[in-house]
């Protein structure tokens, strides 16, 4: 079987850098969430943030 070089202009390399890319992106999104979910009880900012975090836990079937 014949491997696929991981050289710069690769397209396995960039497919890896695309998912990483997301990947990272994903991660930071969730952290600025939580964040901002733990901010001031009943304001909309807060409310938003919990929403947004309750709704990407119901897609990955993890709990909030």
């Amino acid at each position: 079987m014949k491997r696929e070089r991981s050289g710069a202009g690769s397209p396995r390399r960039q497919r890896l850098e695309s998912v990483n890319s997301r990947v990272t992106m994903r991660h930071s999104s969730s952290l600025w969430l939580q964040k901002l979910a733990e901010g001031a009880p009943g304001a909309w900012l807060t409310r938003e943030a919990k929403a947004a975090l309750a709704r990407g836990a119901r897609r990955s079937g993890s709990p909030p």
